[in-house]
């Protein structure tokens, strides 16, 4: 258990956040041996520093951290690349095991990638339309 004042100074939370959002930028996430050690270290903190922040502020650790945001990456590349295999998308994110990746998929979104895709033609066609253009696409489809 990681305690609450475990963070040294005051300006601690903002430079490890700030130093979180530029490792996601830069896809570290994605990186095949992505540990929390390894994240620490390209961020140029502890640790400990990193488990305190996850803990804290997102109220998760560091493998469920990394797990959403590859799920994230998933669905994007999924609604941009609809013919790309799920296994591809997989690598790509850096989940190199498939049945990895559909139980990490799962237990974040609930279903699994291929029953996911399933349900993107339409978002993928709201996604691309500007605003009057997706007026006409939801009368289409009767949601209007």
């Amino acid at each position: 258990m990681i305690k609450k004042s475990s963070c040294p100074d005051p300006d601690c939370k903002h430079r490890t956040k700030k130093a979180l959002s530029l490792w996601i930028k830069q896809r570290r996430y994605a990186e095949m041996e992505c540990t929390a050690a390894k994240a620490a270290e390209q961020m140029n903190m502890s640790v400990l520093q990193l488990k305190w922040y996850l803990y804290v502020v997102e109220k998760k650790s560091f493998s469920r951290f990394r797990k959403e945001l590859r799920v994230k990456d998933a669905i994007c590349l999924m609604i941009m690349k609809p013919n790309l295999p799920v296994a591809v998308i997989g690598r790509l994110v850096g989940e190199y095991d498939k049945s990895d990746f559909r139980r990490n998929f799962k237990s974040v979104t609930g279903r699994y990638p291929v029953t996911r895709r399933k349900r993107y033609p339409l978002l993928r066609l709201v996604l691309f339309c500007t605003h009057r253009d997706l007026r006409q696409v939801l009368r289409k489809y009767r949601f209007l």
